[in-house]
């Protein structure tokens, strides 16, 4: 048996399939892609927080109960400074249910938002002007890592909690405003392609 000109006998020993795109490759290289193809064991769980909340999700059989919950996530809370073992798993597992998720959304863009949606909306924009404030104007995906973690921190205080609530509160008829326009537009478009 004769082997291709660049293919090393390493190559044969792999317990991966022979990668033929990589022939030639160094052995680091397709050792690091075959750890990442192999990476996920399954019937792993990951632990999400909403709030006080705290669920373990297993990707593998995700439930009714699980996909609700991961909606109720603000995307805020889903920018939180997380350790970069967290951000790889919850990668992992938003990667696999994006598509539930998009239909989620696309239904929830049809319904008027609820109470609890625009007080979250609130919550997120007061939470937006107050980092604004901070940072001076500097985008919060901008920050370094670490700053971002501080930042996490320091809204997490006492005294700025309290200051986000009531500014939060005082943003739900804005909010709600918003949606009653947006749903206006949404229904004069629809009329109009008919």
């Amino acid at each position: 048996m004769s082997l291709p000109k660049n293919l090393k006998l390493t190559d044969l020993i792999l317990k991966e399939p022979v990668d033929f795109k990589a022939m030639g490759q160094d052995d680091q290289i397709k050792y690091q892609r075959h750890r990442r193809r192999t990476s996920y064991t399954g019937g792993e769980s990951v632990a999400f927080t909403v709030g006080s909340n705290k669920r373990n999700i297993n990707p593998e059989n995700l439930t009714r109960e699980d996909i609700r919950f991961l909606k109720k996530m603000s995307k805020s809370e889903l920018e939180e400074a997380l350790s970069l073992i967290q951000r790889v798993r919850r990668g992992r597992v938003l990667k696999r249910i994006k598509a539930k998720l998009r239909r989620g959304q696309a239904l929830a863009r049809r319904r008027v938002a609820s109470l609890a949606t625009l007080t979250k909306r609130a919550r997120r924009a007061a939470r937006n002007l107050i980092l604004n404030k901070i940072t001076k104007g500097v985008k919060k995906g901008d920050l370094p890592f670490a700053r971002r973690q501080e930042l996490e921190r320091r809204l997490e205080k006492p005294a700025i909690a309290r200051r986000l609530a009531t500014i939060a509160k005082r943003l739900i008829p804005q909010m709600r405003k918003a949606e009653v326009q947006r749903k206006r537009s949404a229904n004069l478009k629809r009329a109009g392609a008919k």
